[in-house]
């Protein structure tokens, strides 16, 4: 267990017994009305942040977020499904 919110002395009566697939912790979005050279500059430096340490100080401080990716993929569809949930718990349409 890597959370160094638990106080050792819990930790070590601690035991995982079940992981989930990882979960976006932080999403960044950028407004439509910004030019896509723009946008496109913006997703490749966050992306770069993890290779400096000035980057990954920054990311740290920032609700400990490890790296940025684009949302693609089974990321894409995992948020899909959770706005999904979230929806459907909000008595909203999809």
């Amino acid at each position: 267990m890597e959370d160094d919110t638990v106080p050792d002395d819990l930790r070590n009566d601690l035991q995982v017994i079940y992981e989930t697939k990882p979960v976006i912790r932080s999403v960044l979005m950028v407004n439509a009305s910004i030019p896509a050279e723009a946008q496109e500059a913006i997703a490749v430096i966050l992306e770069q942040m993890e290779k400096t340490p000035e980057g990954r100080e920054v990311m740290k401080k920032y609700s400990k977020v490890s790296r940025y990716d684009r949302i693609e993929g089974d990321a894409l569809k995992g948020l899909e499904e959770a706005r999904r949930i979230w929806l459907r718990l909000h008595d909203r349409p999809s």
